[in-house]
């Protein structure tokens, strides 16, 4: 009896220590390489069907104990994101960014692969018509908590924005 006491006070004390929350920031800074663009993001909205309005973009480790989360309301934590990225000039054409899906996890853990995979609609945000859809997934190792993740967004977000027809944004 007093083995099992002792288990279960371990159990108690210890085991919820193991979960964590890795909280995901984005660093903007402004885009320099795409210097020719004619465009700006007005606009986000959250198009996931299974976490809609939720900053939860992923669970993994040993039983999903640890939690990849946003610092903010996706909407918010994007369009932030991208109106320093790529800010408005008088003759830019203005986006809308749809998630359609957003996943954070990783093989392991804190030393293993982080992944990230975003599948979004770029859309003019004037006539709503799709400009682009982009899915990208993008892996790096090792983990270290939300910040590599936060890379891994940022490097998702440029690779996706130069994959826009800088003629059928502005033709729109």
């Amino acid at each position: 009896m007093k083995y099992f006491l002792t288990i279960i006070c371990f159990s108690i004390t210890f085991i919820p220590a193991f979960a964590q929350d890795y909280v995901i920031k984005l660093n903007p800074i402004e885009d320099t390489v795409l210097q020719k663009r004619n465009f700006y993001f007005d606009a986000v909205e959250d198009g996931r069907e299974q976490n809609q309005g939720k900053k939860i973009v992923g669970h993994f480790g040993k039983n999903d104990k640890t939690t990849a989360l946003l610092d903010s309301d996706l909407e918010a934590f994007f369009l932030s994101y991208l109106a320093k990225v790529y800010p408005k000039r008088s003759s830019d054409t203005p986006l809308t960014l749809r998630v359609n899906s957003f996943e954070c996890s990783s093989t392991g853990g804190m030393l293993s692969e982080a992944k990230v995979k975003l599948d979004v609609d770029i859309l003019n945000s004037t006539t709503n018509e799709l400009i682009v859809n982009i899915t990208l997934d993008k892996t790096r190792q090792p983990l270290m908590g939300g910040k590599t993740f936060g890379v891994l967004i940022q490097e998702i977000i440029a690779a996706g924005v130069g994959m826009i027809k800088m003629d059928a944004a502005g033709a729109h």
